[in-house]
């Protein structure tokens, strides 16, 4: 998968493209989703989630 960006509120029902109305989504969620919003999938804001904690670094190790 790759990741896109989606609108909360989506374009297509005025949503516009400034940072608190868009988030990073994966390409299938963004697709899936169409022109729906989030309560109309039954799905809950990006916003309210706390990010996830990993072991990847990123390439703060790569040399």
């Amino acid at each position: 998968m790759w990741a896109q960006y989606d609108h909360i509120v989506p374009h297509a029902r005025g949503g516009r493209s400034d940072l608190e109305n868009v988030y990073l989504t994966c390409a299938a969620c963004n697709y899936g989703r169409g022109d729906f919003l989030l309560e109309d999938m039954d799905l809950i804001h990006p916003g309210l989630h706390c990010p996830r904690q990993g072991t990847w670094n990123g390439l703060k190790d790569f040399r």
